[in-house]
């Protein structure tokens, strides 16, 4: 829950070292491992693109790898991804 709030404040023009991006990328990168829905994968993977870090880019190709196995027979996906 916590990427949503910091890609809107990315996006409305805060600055990536405002101490509420930067908790919410802190906690994000902590617990991107956990996370289980497609929205919030998704969401992770986002936040972790915009950030720029190459350090990321093993979670964020991880969490694609899970998006993909969640897509059902026909090319869209449920709430859950494995």
């Amino acid at each position: 829950y916590a990427a949503l709030p910091a890609l809107a404040l990315l996006e409305t023009g805060t600055d990536a070292n405002d101490t509420a991006v930067a908790n919410a990328l802190k906690f994000v990168r902590e617990n991107a491992n956990a996370a289980a829905k497609t929205y919030e994968i998704a969401l992770v993977i986002l936040l972790l693109d915009r950030m720029g870090n190459a350090e990321d880019e093993k979670t964020i190709h991880l969490l694609a790898l899970r998006l993909a196995a969640g897509q059902n027979q026909l090319g869209g996906w449920g709430y859950n991804c494995p």
